[in-house]
């Protein structure tokens, strides 16, 4: 018999963070497929999962700092940001690369709903949002609706 060996294991920052990357996209799309492979709506899926999480975002931000909040949200996805600008009441953030690789048998379309998270987040805080995609970039935008 051969004796046992303790072996000390140490990650870079870089590894935790690209398998941290890794595990959200592909667990964004696979529940995409679960949802769907069970004749659910994935749009429906997303609503809910934003719904759930909106009360842990902070209510008090900015319109720049909701969309920075989604934005770093779908960065660790795989996303990369191209851009981001707005100020208090309006801002958008330009994102690239969703999903980055393998979509588990899915339509782009069918990807795409993941981008539903932020309504529900973004109605809770008292902002609308909206999302659309153009060729390689989705474009998120945060806007204070008025009490009017």
């Amino acid at each position: 018999m051969s004796a046992e060996t303790n072996t000390t294991v140490t990650f870079t920052p870089e590894e935790i963070s690209q398998a941290a990357t890794n595990n959200v996209y592909a667990l964004c799309l696979v529940a995409v497929a679960y949802v769907k492979a069970h004749a659910l709506s994935p749009a429906e899926f997303w609503a809910f999962v934003g719904s759930q999480v909106a009360p842990i975002w902070r209510q008090e931000r900015t319109a720049k700092e909701y969309a920075t909040a989604a934005a770093i949200n779908m960065v660790s996805a795989g996303c990369d940001l191209r851009s981001l600008s707005g100020d208090e009441s309006q801002a958008t953030a330009v994102l690239g690369g969703w999903p980055p690789e393998y979509r588990h048998g899915l339509t782009q379309e069918e990807a795409d709903t993941v981008w539903g998270i932020f309504g529900p987040i973004a109605e809770s805080k008292g902002y609308s949002y909206a999302w659309h995609r153009q060729g390689d970039e989705v474009t998120m935008t945060f806007s204070r609706r008025s009490n009017g």
